[in-house]
């Protein structure tokens, strides 16, 4: 159900495109007047225009040009003219006008420590997307990299290009009625960016946001930033994220809304294709026939992840043909046909999910088939092991404890996996051994890092055996009772 904010959010977008309201970007500031506007950035806004002006044009003779663009109405600026053309547009327009930047690596959110390295950057539009972008190149992390040649150089963990693309954006996409900063926060492994405006609601359906699809709430603004920065023009942001995403740059981006209609925008440099995206097709070997090559791999892993996504009410990237490279594209016709990716309709747009096998985790059914009653009687987590267990033994592979631990805790990095919750899953697995529910593989050593357990597919039989005198029993209790009656 939407909130209350996204209700009105919606409508007021609607009144907006009906023409009811003026855009946000388009609203006079009547406090403000022409000679808050710097006109040595006018000039350069019309030559790259190619709109010819002389070095000794006045102010007053550019009220024509001025209006034409909406930068002034009825003698006073606009939010657009102040935020891009004002020598402090903060002095009217307060935090509409301000991005504030910290660098929150290794910081206790829970000691109520904000952030170290805090700066806020005010000032009109090109200048404060100057300041977070150098601020940017001078606090993120960076990681080696070995040229050809063998020479070595240090390069940012995230492409300086993609951390452009999410600056401009938010503000782009941001809500220029609400008095509240854009906040960048870079961690160590991750940067994001909470923007005051929700999404486009135009733009998104199901969760999915659909890359090109585009409407601007700030039309205005979107086309001087387009004009003078190197982002990738109205309605490819999202389809750049995409494409780094597929290339390896990136992990896949996350978008969420929080309660008060803030747009947060999270960027990773993890790999898209990890530990486990590579266990989860191991588990899934009976269902897919054909060898997977890099790029399949990194399609699958895209909308598994997205999928994960999705249910935890984050929205995703679409995985839109139009974006993909060509490799990319013979391996999603190649994953259609093998049924492994299933393609819908949503309106006009075809979107693409993973075949409904691929995610299935509860085997629920087959386990209580070969248990019985006794499997109803474990808890949640050992149900869980015994799930993939029957995954394992559908490609007849063993498994470890460790191994489980990764599946069981997929959204947690692999060095945040404590020795605590390394040893509980040991722990029940040792448990699950005992109560003949797991066995070994004798065959295989107990250190092998693949493992030696597997899931006893002789319970059923062997629990009959034990009970024969009870079946008789009862078989004869039975037959008494009925001569008596």
């Amino acid at each position: 159900m939407a909130s209350k904010y996204m209700l009105e959010d919606i409508r007021k977008q609607q009144m907006i495109l009906d023409g009811q309201l003026p855009p946000p970007e388009r609203r006079v500031e009547n406090n403000s007047k022409v000679d808050d506007i710097d006109f040595s950035l006018i000039k350069q806004y019309a030559e790259k225009l190619n709109i010819g002006v002389d070095k000794d044009t006045k102010p007053k003779e550019y009220l024509n040009f001025l209006e034409t663009k909406n930068i002034i109405q009825d003698s006073h600026p606009t939010r657009f003219g102040l935020l891009c053309f004002s020598f402090n547009p903060e002095k009217y327009l307060g935090n509409k006008a301000v991005i504030q930047v910290s660098d929150d690596s290794g910081i206790d959110v829970l000691a109520g420590d904000r952030g170290k390295n805090k700066n806020i950057f005010e000032g009109d539009l090109l200048k404060i997307i100057t300041l977070s972008m150098d601020w940017i190149v001078k606090n993120i992390s960076t990681e080696r990299v070995i040229l050809e040649g063998g020479e070595q150089k240090e390069k940012p963990i995230i492409p300086i290009q993609i951390l452009r693309e999410i600056v401009v954006n938010a503000i782009c996409h941001r809500d220029y009625d609400t008095d509240q900063k854009i906040f960048l926060k870079i961690d160590e492994d991750k940067i994001s960016i909470e923007n005051p405006g929700l999404l486009n609601y135009r733009i998104y359906t199901h969760n999915f946001v659909f890359p090109g699809k585009t409407e601007h709430p700030n039309p205005n603004i979107a086309k001087y930033l387009f004009r003078n920065t190197s982002a990738e023009g109205e309605g490819k942001g999202f389809s750049l994220l995409l494409k780094s995403c597929l290339a390896g740059e990136i992990d896949i981006p996350s978008l969420s809304v929080d309660f008060s209609g803030r747009v947060v925008i999270t960027v990773s440099n993890k790999v898209l294709v990890n530990k486990e995206i590579e266990i989860w097709l191991e588990t899934k070997k009976y269902l897919i026939k054909p060898r997977l090559n890099e790029n399949d791999k990194t399609i699958l892993a895209y909308l598994y992840k997205a999928n994960d996504l999705i249910h935890s009410g984050f929205f995703v990237i679409n995985l839109s043909e139009e974006f993909l490279d060509y490799q990319q594209k013979i391996s999603l016709s190649k994953l259609l046909s093998e049924n492994l990716v299933v393609s819908e309709n949503i309106g006009s747009t075809k979107i693409f999910k993973l075949n409904d096998d691929l995610l299935r985790q509860d085997f629920s059914s087959e386990l209580y088939d070969l248990f019985g009653p006794d499997f109803l009687e474990l808890d949640a987590q050992n149900k869980q092991i015994l799930s993939f267990a029957m995954e394992f033994s559908k490609i007849d592979t063993e498994f470890s404890a460790k191994k489980l631990t990764r599946l069981l805790y997929p959204n947690t990095p692999e060095e945040k996996l404590s020795d605590d919750i390394a040893r509980k899953i040991r722990s029940k697995c040792n448990w699950l051994l005992k109560k003949d529910f797991l066995k070994r593989n004798e065959t295989i050593p107990i250190s092998s890092p693949k493992g030696n357990l597997k899931i006893n597919l002789a319970y059923k039989q062997k629990k009959e055996k034990e009970r024969p005198i009870e079946k008789e029993t009862g078989l004869k209790m039975k037959q008494d009772t009925l001569f008596e009656v």
